[in-house]
């Protein structure tokens, strides 16, 4: 056990399992686990620190509306690129005190309403590689 341990980087460990979640360091509050979700069976987030306010779950295709329910509220930044989202998964994370959001590449057939959703307390929103018009970005001035 590591108590003085707070940040964490497992990018791109293809091996990580689900029970190896559950044994992470209870203060810890920085995880990148990016790319390494392909053994990770989906509600698998509700295995995660719930102290954690820094979270990088990148590139783990088929999580989607129903993990980020159980994501820790307390997050400050939280990058879900290439998750399959709609509007109404979006909307849970309005009541977060997000201040960096990372939704490159995702899947949403309802973005520009779910965008409409996300907290107030954004200062750094990206949105690399959707399919955006300037449409979409009128909902962010609202």
């Amino acid at each position: 056990e590591h108590p003085n341990l707070r940040s964490l980087s497992l990018q791109n460990c293809h091996s990580l399992q689900l029970h190896q979640l559950s044994k992470l360091p209870i203060g810890l509050l920085e995880l990148d686990i990016s790319g390494s979700g392909k053994n990770i069976v989906p509600d698998a987030c509700f295995y995660l620190p719930r102290s954690l306010v820094s979270l990088k779950i990148n590139r783990w295709e088929h999580f989607g509306d129903l993990e980020l329910t159980s994501l820790p509220h307390n997050l400050h930044t939280l990058e879900i690129e290439g998750w399959q989202l709609s509007a109404a998964g979006l909307k849970t994370l309005s009541d977060m005190p997000l201040t960096t959001l990372n939704l490159a590449r995702i899947t949403c057939c309802d973005l520009k309403e779910g965008l409409s959703y996300l907290p107030r307390s954004l200062k750094k929103l990206m949105l690399s590689q959707n399919a955006l018009s300037a449409l979409y970005l009128t909902s962010l001035q609202e």
